[in-house]
């Protein structure tokens, strides 16, 4: 279910990180509505995370963000998180990327969101 995005081996256990877990899924729905203003500023998916991840003083509060996303104009957030956070692609075939793993659609993507959910409660 869970691959890496270049490789196609499976996703190991992160020991690294601690207790560092993402703190809630709104994330997403805040970087699709900031990404629309591409066009107008000079703005991008990266730099809407960075700026969030700034806002939510991660560095204090020791956030772990992943980042799950399906085309092109995820790339930014992909390399902004590439050295403090995880980068998911959601695609069926390899194809060049920033991001650290793969799930191949919505379906592994609901369930790497369940399995991640219920570890945390458990913990």
């Amino acid at each position: 279910m869970f691959t890496q995005a270049v490789t196609g081996s499976t996703l190991p256990a992160r020991t690294d990180c601690g207790n560092k877990w993402p703190v809630s899924f709104s994330l997403f729905w805040t970087l699709r509505k900031k990404s629309s203003a591409k066009d107008l500023l000079d703005w991008d998916k990266g730099k809407a995370l960075l700026w969030l991840l700034e806002v939510m003083d991660s560095k204090s509060r020791e956030i772990f963000p992943i980042y799950i996303g399906d085309d092109l104009t995820d790339e930014d957030a992909f390399h902004a998180i590439e050295q403090c956070g995880l980068g998911i692609i959601v695609i069926e075939g390899p194809r060049t990327t920033a991001a650290h793993f793969m799930l191949k659609n919505p379906g592994e993507v609901e369930r790497f969101l369940r399995e991640l959910t219920a570890r945390l409660r458990l913990s």
